[in-house]
This record gives structure tokens, sequence and C-alpha cells, in this order.
């Protein structure tokens, strides 16, 4: 099994998280494919569940979201892994 496989299967369901203010509860770190076209740097980029999602909206104007997770470091290397 592949790192990034391994990584994904320690996603969690967005149906368990819950918003309250700014952040999820339990706090969630997303990892987001930029979509849009031209230059962004790298495509994969990661932060705090929902706020860096809003942000990757407002500069790049799309994203998706890959997988979202209840560890910072899981988020950090799938984004890692996707961006080699």
């Amino acid at each position: 099994m592949s790192a990034i496989e391994r990584l994904m299967n320690k996603a969690v369901s967005p149906h368990r998280l819950r918003i309250k203010g700014r952040y999820t509860r339990p706090p969630s770190y997303g990892v987001y494919k930029l979509t849009g076209s031209g230059d962004v740097g790298k495509r994969h980029r990661f932060g705090n569940h929902p706020v860096r999602e809003h942000e990757l909206i407002r500069d790049y104007g799309e994203c998706e979201v890959v997988a979202l997770f209840l560890d910072r470091a899981d988020a950090e290397n799938l984004a890692r892994h996707l961006n080699l």
C-alpha cells in the first residue's frame, strides 16, 4: 500500500464534523486541490478546515476538497506526497 493510500485511509467523513463559528468540532484539517487554470505553484494545499478552503477560493477562484483529517500532520503529509 502506498503512502497516499495509507493516508487516505485515515481521512474522515465530512458528516462526522460540525461547523462551530469559523472552525469545525472536532478540529479538522483539509487537503485541497487547486482546480483553476494558470500557474498556482503547488497544486495541493492544506490547512484548518473550512477556513483554508475559503481562503483558497478567495485567492484562486476554486478548489476541491481531497480529504479531511483530525490530525494536522496527516493533512500536511498527504499534501506533500500529492505535490511530488
